[in-house]
This record gives C-alpha cells, sequence and structure tokens, in this order.
C-alpha cells in the first residue's frame, strides 16, 4: 500500500481541511454506512470544507442535499460493462483535481476501486478507504480490483477490530495500515423517555407484554426466523411476551412475506407486530424490554448500538461484529449464530431477571457513551484525517 508517483496538491490550513467522501449511492440518512457518512457531514461540515461526491444518483439525495451542510456532486458513474463508465471516471478525476481536497475517503465497494484510483489520478495528498463488514458481497473479481486499489491507498478505516482482522487476512493489508473508528451515535437523541403506552395500544401490543425488540430490514442474513424459533420455544414458560419488528416494511418484498409465513407457520402471528423503521426509533426503544440482534454477519451492528445507547438490555448473535460490541453477560448476552435454541435460554434469563437487565443496561450506556458517543468519532475522524494529509 503506497501512494503512487504524481504531484499532489499542497495542503491547507488544519483549520479549514478540505474533505472530498466519495460513496457509491447515498438512498437515506437512516441506513447503516449511508447514516455514519450523514453523521460524518453534519459533524465536520460547520468547520472544514466538504464534497460528496456520489456515483449513482437517488430520489433521497436530490430531496435532502440542500439541507447538508456539504457541496454535493453526482458522477453519474453507469456500470463496469456500459458506456458511460470510463467518462464517468474522467469526471471524477476533473472534479477533485478542480476542488483539490486534502482527504478523499471513499465508502463501499466501487467507490473503494474507483474512487480510490480517480483520487489518486487528481493528486489527492491523503487517499483512504472504508471496510464496513465481512465482504459477504465481494467476488473474485472484486477482490481483484479491491487488493489492486489498494496499493494506492494510505490507510482504510473499519468500524470493528473484527472487520480490521478480517480485512488483514483477506486483502493482505498491513495491521497498521487499518485504523478502527466506531459508528458514532447521538446518545443524548436515544435516551428512554417514559415507556409510552399510548404507542403499546397503537401497535397492539397488549399493556402487560414485555416487548422483545429487532431492528432490521428484512432480509435473509438479518435471521429473522432464528428470533421466531426461539420465542415459540418460550411460548408456554413466558406467555405474556410480544415481537416488535422494526425495518423497511414493504409487504410485497418475498424476504418480508417469508417471515410472515414463518411465524404463521409457528403460530405466532398474534406475537408479531411490525413497525417502519424511521428517524424516531427512539419512541420504540422506549417500549422495548430487550433488544435482539440475530445476524449471520455484521460489520459493527447500528441497532445493537441504538440499543445500548437507549439503556435497552440486548441479546445478539456471536459473529463479526457482535463480538466487539458486546462482552457476554456483562453488557448483554451473546448466543451461536443461528442457534434458537441458545437465544430462548439467553431471552429467558433476561427476561427472569430485573437486576441482570439493569446491569447489562447500565454497562451498555457506558461503553457507546464512552468510545461510540457521536462528539468522541467526529473527533476521531478528523484527527485521523489530518495526520493522513500531514495538517496536524
Amino acid at each position: 500500500m503506497r501512494p503512487a508517483p504524481g504531484h499532489p496538491v499542497p495542503c491547507g490550513d488544519p483549520d479549514d481541511m478540505k474533505l472530498a467522501l466519495i460513496i457509491d449511492h447515498l438512498s437515506s440518512d437512516l441506513a447503516g454506512t449511508e447514516g455514519q457518512v450523514v453523521k460524518l457531514i453534519r459533524g465536520l461540515g460547520p468547520a472544514h470544507q466538504i464534497d460528496l461526491v456520489v456515483l449513482r444518483d437517488s430520489e433521497w439525495l436530490q430531496s435532502a442535499k440542500a439541507a447538508l451542510p456539504c457541496a454535493v456532486e453526482v458522477i453519474g458513474l453507469g456500470g463496469i460493462t456500459q458506456r458511460g463508465f470510463l467518462p464517468g471516471i474522467w469526471r471524477l478525476v476533473r472534479f477533485l483535481r478542480r476542488r483539490r481536497p486534502d482527504v478523499a475517503h471513499t465508502f463501499f465497494p466501487i467507490a473503494n476501486i474507483v474512487g480510490v484510483l480517480g483520487a489518486r489520478l487528481a493528486g489527492v495528498r491523503a487517499v483512504i478507504a472504508s471496510r464496513r463488514d465481512y465482504g459477504h458481497w465481494i467476488t473474485p473479481g472484486y477482490l481483484r480490483a479491491t487488493r489492486f486499489a489498494n496499493h494506492f491507498l494510505d490507510g482504510i478505516v473499519t468500524n470493528a477490530p473484527q472487520v480490521r482482522e478480517f480485512t488483514e487476512r483477506v486483502e493482505g493489508v498491513p495491521r497498521e495500515r487499518i485504523e478502527v473508528i466506531y459508528n458514532g451515535v447521538d446518545v443524548e437523541a436515544l435516551r428512554r423517555p417514559a415507556p409510552a403506552s399510548a404507542l403499546k395500544e397503537k401497535l397492539g401490543i397488549p399493556a402487560h407484554h414485555k416487548v422483545v425488540t429487532l431492528v432490521a430490514n428484512y432480509r435473509p442474513v438479518k435471521r429473522h426466523d432464528t428470533l421466531l424459533d426461539a420465542v415459540a420455544l418460550l411460548r408456554d414458560s413466558h406467555p405474556h411476551l410480544s415481537l416488535l419488528f422494526v425495518g423497511a416494511d414493504n409487504v410485497g418484498e418475498p424476504a418480508l412475506q417469508a417471515v410472515l409465513a414463518h411465524a404463521s407457520k409457528l403460530g405466532l402471528s398474534e406475537r408479531i407486530h411490525r413497525a417502519q423503521a424511521t428517524g424516531d426509533i427512539a419512541d420504540y426503544l422506549s417500549i422495548s424490554d430487550i433488544g435482539v440482534n440475530c445476524s449471520q454477519s455484521e460489520g459493527l451492528s447500528n441497532a445493537i448500538i441504538e440499543y445500548l445507547a437507549a439503556g435497552v438490555p440486548c441479546v445478539v448473535s456471536d459473529g463479526g461484529g457482535n463480538r466487539d460490541l458486546i462482552q457476554d453477560g456483562v453488557d448483554g448476552l451473546r448466543f451461536p449464530v443461528g442457534d434458537h435454541a441458545a437465544l430462548a435460554s439467553q431471552l429467558a434469563r433476561l427476561l427472569d431477571d430485573e437486576e441482570l437487565r439493569t446491569r447489562c443496561a447500565r454497562a451498555g450506556l457506558k461503553k457507546v457513551r464512552d468510545e461510540m458517543a457521536l462528539d468522541i468519532v467526529i473527533a476521531r475522524f478528523a484527527k485521523y484525517y489530518m495526520a493522513a494529509a500531514k495538517l496536524a
């Protein structure tokens, strides 16, 4: 991993750092990586010049860009086999040469290749890439291209130690070139208000029921089925238990239909309550007694961080970045991925032990405040960028 020959642009004043954030697409400020990029823009935008460079446009971006404290440039990059692909790369290079950022930071698979190469061709002083998951999408071709682009990087930022280890092992990147900066969360925005009985009533949840919440979009990798199978085992021992699924609720999606069909097969349809994922996640967490993450693969789960910030004790699958967030028995409980019987046992432990729930909730909230509070994370990114561009 080394800078390419060329003539980097002169660096500027550290109090006026120029930053280009290059991302494949930006379709929401709620989704994982996209939400973190928007938080980064809002945190750094008032003090620094930021260009948000988006390879593909979206309706959300067109409606939201005026409110972002940054310039927005849509490159319009087509697929690699499409006619507009190479002209799109050239547009990216020309834009970066014109704007002369001190640092370019890329997000998502295409930007981590095309954005890196374009930034280096443009002479950007420091070029940083991101790794935020375990590359379940990656193909041999993508991996070869990514490894090639890595030769032109100054560093990689991951959001969890487990992702750093994966990147080191699979891509062959030296550990000293990989920085870990956790996802940031606005702790105060997620502080739990008094439980809202009206919200329970609106969702159809009986007032006396304990609520187990899973915040996740309906995708097979999120393993809603594991939670349903676990709750089926608790049907008799914990009859006053409801499930709240919070996620993109498109009834026509096959993944959601599969979840609903599985719930029906288990006789749990009346226990399932659904809510659309919105910016009001704190409201749903305010009525939650336990938060769950069952994912097959996670980088660093924003949902788990939100549970912790809201003071909701949680049970999570023992996979990937979840191990970085939850120390079993200290700030939450863990179970082997896909093991619904183990999940049922851990849920029963928390449901039956109020003192354990309180202890885990307090420890989790302290961890988030100490390591993942948004102001701490923004400051770490600013320090890292300035060091990479030798502005510090």
